[in-house]
């Protein structure tokens, strides 16, 4: 098998960013209540806040 070169899919196996998220790893929100504003982070359930998907074996 000298010589011979194993072909490689890295492409397939590399990870992606999210389609949910477009690699954010999530979203804010804003609330209103009172007069009063304030943002949080919701993170992506599909990707689990890390923003890529696939890669691995």
């Amino acid at each position: 098998m000298a010589g011979r070169s194993v072909p490689t899919h890295a492409a397939n196996n590399s990870p992606r960013a999210c389609p949910t998220c477009q690699g954010t790893g999530g979203h804010t929100i804003t609330t209103r209540s009172n007069g009063k504003t304030a943002q949080s982070w919701q993170r992506c359930d599909d990707c689990k806040g890390t923003g890529t998907q696939g890669g691995g074996i």
